[in-house]
């Protein structure tokens, strides 16, 4: 079985009990809504979550750069295993 590694897995989050979460992935995001320490924990921040901060994220980063692997096996026919996850907790 595959193990998916801390360091291919990105986490969002806005509060202090996702400080943690941000801090032991490979890619820590933080709302532009999230407190100070959970912004200060991460490795990005992104918008407002009353403006679409998750989608801008993903498109910006995930979908990008999955999209840029893509190109990339079709042009030399190598890719290397791609895998994203997404969790969401309300």
């Amino acid at each position: 079985m595959s193990r998916i590694s801390p360091n291919e897995v990105s986490a969002i989050g806005d509060g202090p009990n996702d400080i943690e979460m941000l801090r032991h992935v490979g890619t820590g995001v933080a709302m532009g809504n999230a407190c100070d320490r959970a912004k200060a924990a991460a490795d990005f921040v992104t918008g407002h979550h009353e403006n679409d901060g998750l989608a801008e994220f993903i498109e910006r980063y995930l979908l990008k750069s999955y999209a840029t692997r893509v190109i990339y096996k079709k042009m030399t026919g190598f890719i290397h295993t791609c895998h994203f996850l997404i969790a969401i907790f309300i």
